[in-house]
């Protein structure tokens, strides 16, 4: 498993990629990168992104933003065989990223999640892609959100659980929720509780839940059945 942050410059990351009809691909970043100004002096961020981390009152939130939305435009690049500041982003209906059609074509998709200190990147050839990640920590209405929320079988997934697994327990479920409905492009406007994710039970989907690393929890989505899961 690779991230891009921690192991060198951005710049380093030039080497063309090349993703397969059946493929996705899951990055990792670490967004705890101490020299994380240098994104923007390199001007690898647009000047909205610019603007926008400027504006977070917290020094770890604009890190946090920075670091991700660079080490995403570096991957992407990699992929559409151009310069990170090049790559051209839209946002759909429910707040979902995509890339400009015009400048980049139809052919690939990706999605993008962080928290706390880790962030996703999900990429794939023209299939819609949802990623989610969450830092596993104490949730105050927890069996209020599972009532709400969580679908009948979900809940009774919840409810077997031991006390100690219940808060993983329901990350990993919420985790899976968060991506099925942004790969399908209803975002969290859609009714969470309408929605069972219960692995299988999605003929038209990969649904795969994943550990990014200790103390987190995610989950990747993708429309198609047969998808090849590979880690950068």
């Amino acid at each position: 498993m690779k991230s891009l942050v921690g192991r060198g410059t951005f710049e380093d990351y030039s080497r063309p990629l090349v993703l397969a009809a059946n493929e996705v691909h899951v990055w990792r970043i670490a967004l705890d990168r101490a020299n994380w100004r240098q994104s923007l002096a390199s001007r690898l961020l647009a000047g909205d992104e610019d603007a926008r981390a400027r504006r977070l009152r917290f020094e770890e939130d604009q890190r946090r933003f920075v670091v991700c939305r660079a080490n995403l435009r570096m991957i992407l690049s990699r992929y559409l065989d151009c310069r990170p500041a090049d790559v051209l982003f839209r946002t759909g209906a429910h707040g979902k990223p995509f890339l400009e059609p015009a400048a980049h074509g139809q052919r690939l998709r990706f999605n993008v999640s962080h928290s706390y200190e880790l962030a996703l990147v999900g990429v794939t050839a023209a299939s819609e892609v949802g990623v989610d990640i969450e830092r596993v920590r104490p949730l105050e209405d927890l069996d209020a959100m599972v009532a709400r929320h969580f679908a009948p079988r979900e809940r009774r997934a919840f409810t077997r659980a031991a006390p100690a697994d219940r808060l993983r327990t329901f990350f990993r479920h919420w985790t899976l929720k968060e991506a099925y409905l942004k790969a399908s492009g209803v975002g969290l406007s859609g009714p969470l509780d309408a929605v069972d994710v219960t692995i299988g039970r999605h003929a038209e989907w990969t649904v795969r839940p994943l550990s990014p690393d200790a103390g987190y929890v995610a989950a990747l989505v993708v429309a198609g059945r047969g998808h090849r899961v590979r880690w950068w």
